[in-house]
């Protein structure tokens, strides 16, 4: 036993003082390389815009994304702004650039992932529009020919403001001034201006100046002195069968010693200037009726009125042509054939009833005048005529204008008349008659100058309103 523990022992010791063997080394694994995150503006940078601006779509390419970034955009400027497309793409991003009103002008647009990128956007300026060429100013349109016809104050706002009714025309004598209405011409140009004055004409619609001054169109028609009334100022151009009407907004007339010069503005914005060389007006020639002369009579021969149920009746209009002469407008009656004798008188303005011998013309020297009678081309019966009537006093059965001849009205002292006619129709038959009656006369209201025209003569049943007075 003690030599196996002893020898156990041994072992032991021999066991302890052996060296310990060394370790085998394990192997390391290689080192991975670092993976980095790459960004890349792959459009074109920088970037070029007109001044219209646009669409400003910036592409860009990412490798070895990092899904815990996002891109985004952001700028210094107000003029380059996001919409709700803009990250809707894949890989780009969509901005828009507004349109430049200014100069030329840059910004930066910066893209932010795993830091900052910048784009440049450049951006033309605003195209300067040239300075348009001025309009050119239209010409004067001449007119060469004036006609006129002067109203008193019939027409005016005051005793004061006097109405001269003017047509400037290519062609002459465009105006009967018996009517006021206009002769239409073909391929004719006429201007018609409703001027109003402080200064009368001294001799009344027969003659006389435009008075010179300066005259705007007045679209309320005032009818005030130094006014152009617009309602009744217009252009009529015609062709060869119809014209055109032109009215105005605003503009004015200048009238000089030597021409009238119009400058109007029309409705559509059309600028027209006019000029004609004449001031006077001369109508002594004119006072003749322009319409139908002859064979409208109904009678057989000559033809006596008996009168035997006689009436005399008279109507004063003042100086209605204004021609410094009272108009009447007088009706010798035969109740008891239904017979008449209408003749349109012209008398002084002191004689407040119609009295003397009257003779057919329109020789407006003569003191007292019957006006002849005539039909207008619509077929209306102007002025002096005989007619005859049906029993029931109405229906006319026989008529015949009056185109010589006298007529002559006698004062009896006894609160009566007689009217003595001695007449000619447009056939030659003659038409006479002896008529005393009681003379009612309405008015009278004769004036001392043809300015004071009351208002009330404007229109009335017996006389045509003037065409011009539309």
């Amino acid at each position: 036993m003690k030599r196996l523990f002893v020898f156990i022992a041994a072992c032991a010791f021999a066991v302890a003082c052996k060296p310990d063997p060394q370790p085998t080394p394990q192997p390391q694994p290689e080192p991975q390389p670092e993976v980095k995150v790459e960004f890349k503006i792959v459009s074109q940078n920088p970037m070029d815009f007109t001044a219209d601006g646009g669409e400003c779509i910036i592409k860009y390419a990412i490798t070895n994304p990092d899904e815990s970034l996002n891109v985004s955009a952001s700028m210094d400027v107000d003029w380059i702004t996001e919409t709700d497309a803009t990250y809707a793409g894949q890989n780009e991003i969509v901005l828009v650039v507004a349109k430049n009103e200014g100069e030329a002008r840059t910004a930066k647009v910066v893209l932010t992932y795993d830091k900052q990128y910048e784009v440049v956007v450049n951006q033309e300026a605003a195209a300067v529009e040239p300075e348009p060429e001025p309009e050119p100013e239209p010409e004067a349109i001449e007119l060469p020919y004036l006609s006129a016809v002067y109203y008193g104050n019939q027409y005016g706002a005051t005793e004061n403001d006097y109405n001269y009714s003017l047509v400037l025309a290519t062609s002459e004598n465009v105006i009967d001034i018996i009517t006021g209405e206009y002769i239409i011409y073909a391929d004719n140009t006429y201007l018609l201006l409703d001027l109003f004055s402080d200064q009368p004409s001294a001799n009344y619609t027969l003659s006389f100046d435009v008075p010179a001054g300066e005259y705007e169109l007045d679209m309320d028609n005032t009818c005030m002195a130094g006014t152009i009334g617009a309602e009744y100022t217009y252009l009529y151009v015609t062709g060869e069968t119809e014209g055109v009407e032109t009215h105005f907004t605003s503009g004015k007339v200048t009238v000089t010693e030597e021409d009238i010069n119009v400058e109007l503005l029309a409705e559509d914005g059309t600028e027209y200037k006019f000029r004609t060389p004449v001031v006077a007006v001369d109508n002594h020639d004119l006072f003749t009726p322009d319409g139908l002369m002859g064979e409208f009579s109904s009678l057989e021969g000559d033809l006596e009125i008996p009168f035997g149920y006689p009436s005399l009746y008279a109507e004063c209009y003042g100086d209605y042509f204004v021609v410094g002469k009272n108009s009447w407008v007088m009706y010798i009656d035969d109740y008891d054939t239904y017979q008449s004798v209408i003749l349109e008188l012209l008398t002084p303005y002191e004689d407040e009833i119609p009295a003397g011998e009257f003779k057919v013309t329109t020789d407006l020297t003569n003191e007292r005048i019957i006006l002849p009678g005539y039909a207008t081309t619509s077929g209306e019966a102007m002025w002096s005529w005989y007619v005859a009537y049906g029993e029931d006093g109405y229906e006319t059965i026989g008529q015949a204008p009056i185109v010589d001849g006298t007529v002559t009205i006698t004062d009896n002292g006894d609160e009566t008349f007689t009217a003595v006619c001695d007449l000619v129709d447009d056939l030659g038959n003659k038409i006479t008659g002896e008529c005393t009656a009681y003379f009612e006369a309405v008015g009278p209201y004769y004036r001392k100058a043809a300015a004071e025209t009351p208002a009330s003569f404007r229109h009335h049943a017996v006389k045509p309103a003037r065409s011009l007075r539309k």
